[in-house]
């Protein structure tokens, strides 16, 4: 996985954002080939729509949300309702201690174990349905199979609320999703300006001291990618509650400022030397095994950092370069003949692969004929 330093375009970001948005709203109007469902029971408050998922094309799983987003005591409430293999309600409950954690910065930690695990009744369109009930402190699911859709699959409704009473909850199919949609731009921009966003350009920082800045977003990057594949190891999506405690715009600014005084480089061509610098040694402990080795790994960086922002002659100055024209390549996609990629575009996306994988391998043998030599 790349490493990117904060967009400086974000308002082009953002633009792109909100023209997604408008195509999803549309798809959305039309609502999904299966039934939706929405809160009744207790009687929601604020209401806005929250994720949806596509596979294939089509809606998987639509989820609704009721409440105060950013209160560790509620009153919240999530409705999903989806098609498929739903997560359970112990991997539902996590997902809503990570959704607290990034909209309000609440770190609610994992319990050891379930308060309760019981069957109880969940009224769907006027009919009981038994459901799944799992309750962890003030968090609490509730799952149930509702019925098939027009494609005969299963249909799963999960709820999950914080700080209200899982008993007597009622759900209803939904017929417009509009208010819902008004909601979400609502919920968005609530908190957006809890979150303002700052230019890195105008970030308060201290000056740059040497080689200083640049070694530390490495090691943070260098961190944050082994924090990750522990992560995966999981078998769960990365937790953000998880995520080593630094803050990476501010070492990605205070790289690239220093880049820009040793390299003597404009910004941009700083942003982007930083970003394939960074990118090399994160490859290289995702890649190789002699990059556990604590000599190598240190003499590595050393290396790096000073052909990159010093711009020094180094003994692994061939494989610098041979990173350089990988870097280039993968940064440069094949052209597509249309709008989306074709079958016309297969021979044209296998040439590129194949030729990124060769530049790759000369640069793999590269840095292990480096590694061997500083062995001795």
């Amino acid at each position: 996985m790349e490493s990117l330093p904060p967009d400086p375009e974000h308002a082009a970001f953002v633009e792109q954002a909100r023209q997604r948005m408008r195509r999803q709203r549309d798809e959305l109007f039309a609502l999904p080939v299966f039934p939706v469902f929405e809160l009744v029971t207790p009687e929601p408050a604020a209401r806005a729509l929250a994720d949806s998922h596509q596979a294939d094309g089509e809606w998987v799983s639509i989820s609704l949300v009721y409440g105060d987003a950013v209160a560790s005591g509620g009153p919240w409430v999530g409705v999903t309702t989806s098609v498929g293999e739903p997560p359970g309600p112990a991997e539902v409950l996590a997902d809503e201690r990570d959704r607290l954690f990034d909209h309000a910065g609440v770190n609610e930690p994992d319990p050891e174990r379930a308060d309760e695990v019981a069957v109880v009744v969940l009224i769907v369109d006027g009919v009981e349905l038994d459901a799944l009930l799992r309750r962890e402190g003030v968090l609490w699911a509730l799952q149930a199979e509702v019925r098939s859709d027009t494609e005969r699959r299963s249909v799963t409704v999960t709820v999950v609320g914080r700080g209200v009473s899982s008993a007597g909850i009622a759900l209803r199919r939904v017929e417009d999703l509009v208010p819902y949609w008004e909601g979400r731009a609502e919920l968005l921009s609530a908190l957006a300006a809890a979150h303002p966003y700052e230019r890195p350009e105008e970030l308060d920082l201290p000056p740059a001291v040497g080689l200083e800045a640049p070694r530390a977003l490495v090691e943070a990057v260098l961190v944050e990618g082994a924090w990750l594949t522990g992560e995966l190891r999981r078998g769960r999506p990365p937790s953000p509650r998880r995520h080593p405690v630094v803050d990476m715009g501010r070492l990605w600014e205070a790289s690239i400022r220093a880049q820009m005084q040793l390299a003597r480089q404009p910004r941009e061509r700083a942003r982007q030397s930083g970003t394939a610098m960074v990118n090399q040694l994160a490859s290289l402990a995702e890649k190789t095994e002699w990059f556990s080795d604590v000599a190598l790994r240190q003499a590595a960086i050393d290396e790096t950092l000073a052909y990159w922002v010093l711009g020094r002659e180094v003994s692994s100055g061939s494989t610098q370069r041979a990173w350089q024209r990988l870097w280039e390549a993968k940064q440069r996609p094949p052209p597509v003949t249309g709008d989306t990629p074709g079958i016309n575009d297969l021979a044209t996306f296998r040439a590129h692969s194949e030729t990124v994988g060769a530049l790759e391998r000369t640069w793999l043998q590269a840095w292990q004929r480096w590694a061997d030599t500083f062995r001795g």
